[in-house]
Parts: structure tokens; sequence; C-alpha cells
């Protein structure tokens, strides 16, 4: 799965929830109750946790079934909100399989010992795309677009802080690189999603 991991502290969250929210493709997938799900166009924060954002041009999001009693269909509406039909184990997040238009932001929270933390975007990307289900090519633009983005706003870093021996292949964000000048050391993994 294609990914990019990132030192960010809160001020560099602020930039990457900025550039975000701006973009009119990216719509954020958030709670609306138990198990109820809905579409927004904008964030007030980047909390801690995976957020799910929906590539808009990908086309539809899929409403699992539980198989041929209940076959998936498309979720009619994400703007005006759904009820999962599948229970899922992570009742935190939504599902949607492995959607190819679904791109994961895992955000990490503040660490006791100090160290800045590392979060990451994940992607499915065109793992499934031998049996039918590749990325759209938009989206597969959208997200080299947000990678080159994000080459453009950070410095890459070695795993674990710029003390680390490692090579450089962490994207640092200006307050995160910042601390880490400054001495701090880095988390080593994003948080588990």
């Amino acid at each position: 799965m294609p990914s990019i991991p990132l030192y960010a502290l809160e001020p560099d969250l602020t930039l990457l929830l900025e550039r975000l929210n701006a973009d009119p493709e990216v719509a954020f997938i958030v709670p609306a109750g138990p198990r109820r799900w809905r579409a927004a166009s904008h964030l007030p924060r980047l909390a801690p946790g995976a957020h799910a954002l929906w590539h808009t041009p990908s086309g539809a999001l899929p409403l699992l079934g539980r198989g041929d009693t209940e076959p998936d269909i498309s979720i009619p509406d994400p703007f005006a909100g759904w009820e999962e039909r599948l229970p899922t184990a992570g009742s935190k997040q939504p599902f949607f399989g492995s959607h190819p238009g679904v791109i994961w932001l895992y955000v990490s929270a503040p660490l006791d010992s100090g160290a800045v933390p590392m979060s990451a975007f994940g992607w499915i990307g065109n793992r499934y795309r031998a049996i039918g289900h590749g990325a759209p090519a938009t989206t597969a633009k959208f997200w080299r677009g947000l990678q080159g983005w994000i080459r453009r706003q950070t410095t890459l870093v070695p795993r674990g802080g710029l003390r680390a021996s490692g090579p450089p292949g962490i994207a640092a964000f200006p307050a995160a690189l910042a601390s880490l000048q400054a001495g701090t050391a880095a988390e080593l993994n994003p948080p588990a999603s």
C-alpha cells in the first residue's frame, strides 16, 4: 500500500488541514451517530486518530452488505449520511472494504515522552487492479499531487529524527523539523490503523 509517513506537530497539522479543506475534491467521512457516517467538505481540526478522506471524483462510496441476502450498493448521497449495514470491528472508523477512492490519514497523538509523533497517509492505490478494482486515474493523479505538495512543504529526515543513522525518508513539516533540530527525538512508527 502506498504511504506517506510524516512528522507533524499541531501547527503542521493546521497547515495540512488548510490544504485538505481548500481542496474541492476532498471530503472527510465523519461520525453522525452510532454506526452512522456522513461526508463533510471541511473539518475544524485534525484530531488524533484515523481520518477517511474520500476523493469525490473517484465515484460513489460503497455501502457494504452481508453477501447474497444483502448485496453491496452505492451510498446515494454521502453528504446526507448513511448507516453501515455490515458491523465492523473498528466502530471508530467507517469501513469501505478496499475502496481505491478512500485515502486514510492517521494522526498520532502527542507523546508522553515528548518525542515528535509520526503520522501517515495510506492509500490502497492499484493493489487490486488485476481483479478489476484499480484506482481511477483522477485519484492516482490526486495522490501524486498530494505527494508533491508534501515534498514542497517538508524536509526529509531519517526515521527516528536527525540523530538517527538511517537514510532520510520521513517528511518533516516545519514545526516538527524545528523541534528535531532542537534535539527532540522522534517516533519510529506511525499510529496503528
